[in-house]
C-alpha cells in the first residue's frame, strides 16, 4: 500500500512539474493589473503559450495559500 502511495505521489509531482515548466527561454515582463484574478492570469499565460496548464497554476496557488495559513 505504501509503495502505491509513493508511486501516485511521484506521478503527481512529475505531472505537476511537466505542466508548469516554462516554455519561454528568454526573459520577459508580464504586467498584472490590480484586481485581476489568478484564474484570469493563468488562463492568459496559457493562451500566450508561456505555461502549459493554467489548472496546475491555480492548484499551486491554493496549496501555497493553505501552507501559509
Amino acid at each position: 500500500m505504501k509503495k502505491l502511495l509513493v508511486v501516485i505521489i511521484a506521478f503527481g509531482l512529475s505531472l505537476f512539474y511537466w505542466a508548469n515548466t516554462l516554455k519561454v527561454t528568454e526573459p520577459m515582463v508580464y504586467h498584472i493589473p490590480s484586481g485581476v484574478t489568478i484564474t484570469a492570469i493563468s488562463n492568459n499565460l496559457e493562451e500566450q503559450g508561456i505555461i502549459r496548464s493554467s489548472f496546475f497554476v491555480r492548484v499551486m496557488v491554493k496549496v501555497l495559500v493553505l501552507i501559509q495559513n
